[in-house]
């Protein structure tokens, strides 16, 4: 692959025309551009990959680190119509959205609202869709589950001057920790049309963990809820 650079500069403000050869062992991730919406039939959200690119690291003139770049957009073929048999696919991987997964306000929305919140309450009390525990990925005990998200936690402190001991009840609500959500998906290479496709088989809302002070810590999954 060969990447070409515009460069100006001299006295009488010449252009020059760089050629940078880049190797397939620089590209190290890709970069996909997708459309998701919720599915009120299914009950289920849904996607479309529209684009992907291959993704080198920039470096300055030094040879540091200087952020990432595409190297180009492949526009992505629709999803064939017919349901989808591991056999014609060459190599078949799943991922799962980590520092990537979006916030409720970055999505850009073309039609409608959605209350992500809501709906996570909505699935928590009745689910429509298989809940997978985000440890070990088996079924979910949903009765443990929604002890653990709404139940109460009894805090014990003792006042510093008389060591009078304290006592306040503390009521958790896991719904409104939730600030992203996780899209988990499966990618197909047909090697012999040479086409890549993506099907989102499930989703789980992340709940930020903060500290004592509201820094925030991490995030963490709830719950996995899977559709296929």
């Amino acid at each position: 692959m060969s990447k070409t650079d515009t460069a100006v500069g001299g006295c009488y403000n010449d252009t020059f025309i760089i050629h940078n050869d880049v190797s397939y062992e620089q590209v190290w991730c890709f970069r996909a551009r997708q459309v998701f919406w919720y599915n009120q039939k299914n009950k289920a959200f849904e996607s479309r990959v529209l684009a992907y690119a291959p993704v080198i690291d920039i470096k300055d003139k030094e040879g540091n680190f200087a952020g990432t770049r595409a190297l180009f957009w492949l526009k992505a073929d629709t999803n064939p119509s017919k349901f989808f048999k591991n056999k014609r696919f060459n190599y078949i991987f799943q991922t799962k959205m980590k520092d990537n997964a979006p916030r409720f306000e970055d999505f850009k929305v073309i039609k409608g609202s959605f209350d992500f919140k809501k709906f996570f309450g909505a699935e928590i009390g009745n689910p429509s869709h298989p809940f997978l525990s985000r440890d070990n990925y088996s079924p979910a005990d949903m009765q443990a589950f929604r002890v653990e998200c709404f139940g109460t936690d009894t805090i014990v402190t003792f006042h510093p001057e008389t060591y009078e001991e304290q006592i306040s009840i503390e009521h958790r609500n896991c719904i409104e920790q939730i600030e992203k959500i996780r899209f988990v998906q499966n990618w197909y290479y047909d090697e012999h049309r040479n086409r890549l496709y993506a099907r989102l088989t499930g989703i789980a809302p992340l709940a930020a963990i903060r500290d004592a002070e509201g820094e925030l810590r991490y995030y963490k999954p709830l719950f996995y809820q899977m559709y296929r």
